[in-house]
């Protein structure tokens, strides 16, 4: 065992990222030294806060190529069934994060495929700011926007940690909603049976088709629009065309004057972003071509044009 640690202190080290707000730590996926998920705490412990080991319970002689067992070797594609067994610790690993550490608590919610838990600060029904997070379709893990970004780069670069940590210094609270295979029906129904229940007033991060739900629940509940104070589209296209318009005749003026949208581009972080359809939001560059960095990139600009309205 004192072998193994030591082959662990030695292969994990922080990798920095330059940021005023945050230290990210390299997630270093390797099978030379098999660790389970119950020994992050150990490896915790001397000091690799982010650091996850790679997975006990995968058969390791194919889930990660270890032909340069070095720091920043990244997770290897070798298979769906690998990917998913180590989403699925991934997961375990968040929510034990979420519940310990951030004190948050399950909140029940009557879904379409069933009961399912959100996740809240225990603030969340009496903060003046309520921070709600919605990832992008595809994503059903809570509190990640991208598996693969997590897996590949670290836990705040792929997660929601940078917003949540953002937020309880300011003493917001937040919930971390967890979309099924019906993402749209899932945000419906969260903001029926608790969210819209808190007297806080709302503000939203929406990553990808994620915004695509908040827009449907603004069509579609009046609460919701005199509730929510503002929304940052995390890389959102929403069109509005002539017979939508037609139908939801506030919903232009309402997305001018209380949204905004982070654009994958190549300009400058925070530059007008000029769309040839009309959007209603105004869009600026995200500072990165990629979708999946979008709500890394931005979440200080966020916080700032939040602070705005």
């Amino acid at each position: 065992m004192l072998l193994l640690m030591m082959l662990i202190i030695c292969i994990v080290v922080i990798d920095t990222v330059e940021d005023a707000h945050a230290i990210v730590d390299n997630i270093v996926l390797f099978t030379d030294a098999i660790v389970a998920v119950e020994d992050i705490d150990s490896v915790v412990a001397v000091g690799t806060v982010d650091a996850i080991v790679a997975i006990g319970t995968v058969d390791t002689t194919d889930a990660v190529d270890t032909t340069d067992a070095t720091v920043g070797n990244k997770f290897m594609w070798k298979g769906e069934r690998y990917f998913k067994e180590l989403g699925l610790q991934l997961n375990k690993y968040m929510l034990d994060l979420f519940v310990n550490q951030y004190h948050m608590e399950p909140l029940l919610v009557e879904d379409v495929d069933g009961p399912t838990n959100i996740y809240g600060t225990p603030n969340y029904m009496s903060c003046e700011k309520l921070l709600v997070l919605v990832q992008d379709k595809g994503c059903f893990n809570v509190g990640i926007w991208s598996k693969e970004l997590t897996l590949n780069e670290s836990l705040n670069v792929g997660t929601m940690i940078p917003y949540i940590e953002e937020a309880i210094q300011r003493n917001w609270g937040v919930i971390l909603l967890n979309p099924s295979n019906s993402p749209v029906e899932h945000v419906l129904n969260s903001f029926d049976n608790v969210i819209l229940q808190s007297s806080a007033d709302i503000y939203c991060a929406a990553h990808g088709f994620g915004g695509k739900c908040i827009l449907e629940l603004l069509k579609l509940d009046e609460r919701s629009r005199d509730k929510i104070v503002s929304i940052a589209f995390l890389d959102f296209s929403h069109a509005i065309d002539i017979g939508l318009k037609a139908e939801y005749p506030f919903l232009p003026d309402w997305l001018a004057s209380k949204s905004k949208n982070w654009s994958t581009s190549e300009l400058e972080k925070n530059e007008i972003v000029e769309k040839n359809f009309d959007m209603y939001s105004p869009s600026v560059s995200a500072g990165t071509r990629l979708h999946f960095y979008v709500p890394w990139k931005v979440y200080q600009d966020v916080f700032e044009y939040f602070e705005e309205n």
